[in-house]
Parts: C-alpha cells; sequence; structure tokens
C-alpha cells in the first residue's frame, strides 16, 4: 500500500484502512514530505530516493545524473505502469543537459558554466549512459562518438596518484562496456 502526505491511499492492497503512522521527531511542516510505502521489492525505495533527488538544490552533472537513476532502474522486468515512460523522459532531459556540458574533448563540464571537463561528473555521466543504453534508451551517435573519444585520450592515463589510477582504472572498466 502507498499513502501520499495527506494518507490518501495511491495504491496496492489492504486489509485495514486508514493506517495510522506514528512519527517519532520533530518536523518542520514547511519542509516535511511525509510518504509511506511498503512492498515486498526493494524498488520500493526508488520513489523516496528520486524525490530526494529532484530536491536536492545543486544542478551539477553528477546531480542531474543520480536525479535520472532511480527512474532507470525501474525499467526491467518488473517496472510499474508507466515506469518506462517516465524513465524516457527523464532521460530525454539529461540528454539535453548533457549535450549542453560536453566539451569538444568529449567530457563533461560540471555546471553549464566553463570549458574544462570533470572527470569524476564525465565518468558517472557515462556510466549512466552505457546503463541507459543497456535498457534500450538511446545515447546520440556523435556523444557517443566523442565519449569514445575522451575515453582513449591520454589525459585519463596517468600513475601520478591513487586517484589517477583510479580513474584509469574506470575507464579501462568504461571501455570494455562500451564494446
Amino acid at each position: 500500500i502507498a499513502l501520499d502526505g495527506d494518507g490518501e491511499r495511491k495504491g496496492g492492497v489492504a486489509e485495514d484502512l486508514p493506517v495510522e503512522i506514528t512519527v517519532d521527531r520533530d518536523l518542520s511542516p514547511e519542509l516535511a514530505k511525509q510518504n509511506f510505502t511498503v512492498s515486498p521489492l526493494p524498488t520500493a525505495i526508488t520513489e523516496g530516493l528520486a524525490t530526494y533527488l529532484n530536491d536536492f538544490p545543486y544542478g551539477c552533472t553528477e546531480q542531474v545524473v543520480s536525479q535520472t537513476i532511480p527512474s532507470l532502474i525501474l525499467t526491467g522486468k518488473l517496472a510499474p505502469p508507466g515506469a518506462v515512460q517516465r524513465a524516457q523522459t527523464a532521460h530525454e532531459q539529461l540528454l539535453n543537459i548533457l549535450r549542453r556540458r560536453q566539451t569538444s574533448g568529449g567530457g563533461f563540464k560540471l555546471y553549464d558554466e566553463g570549458n574544462e571537463a570533470s572527470a569524476p561528473a564525465t565518468l558517472y555521466a557515462i556510466s549512466y549512459l552505457i546503463e541507459a543504453k543497456d535498457r534500450q534508451l538511446p545515447i546520440p551517435s556523435d556523444m557517443e562518438a566523442q565519449i569514445i573519444n575522451y575515453l582513449r585520450s591520454k589525459t585519463l592515463r596517468s600513475d601520478a596518484n591513487y586517484y589517477d589510477l583510479r580513474a584509469f582504472a574506470q575507464v579501462m572498466y568504461l571501455q570494455a562496456r562500451m564494446g
């Protein structure tokens, strides 16, 4: 069963309604959102996670990618009604943002401003795009070609420190995933 913030039933099955839930802490009504979902599937947490991520106040590349992941996860065999369409819409919106942030070298900037790609944000975005493609969501061919060029570039092939080695290992993994 799922209840919205007003205690109204959104879906599911229950023997005895209404269900009363006690919250044992002080909440600011203007900031609080109270939703309750019960499910035998772990995917039930994705709605709450998505709400939290969508309300997060920053719009960096890692954040906008993270906002899209819950809907992507729900596109599998157990997808609830409308999940695939929501994932497609979120994916298209993310592609628009990533297109604005993609540099000529194929990486992604942290925000719309600036010129330099952020390696952590780029590798995270590429990880998402590979997962999306595995779930039949398209990646524009020009964007994919630029990503491949970025992963092949020498800029991420350093062994100067542990951070560089970790990034290099991630690049190798992503290249293997892309084929």
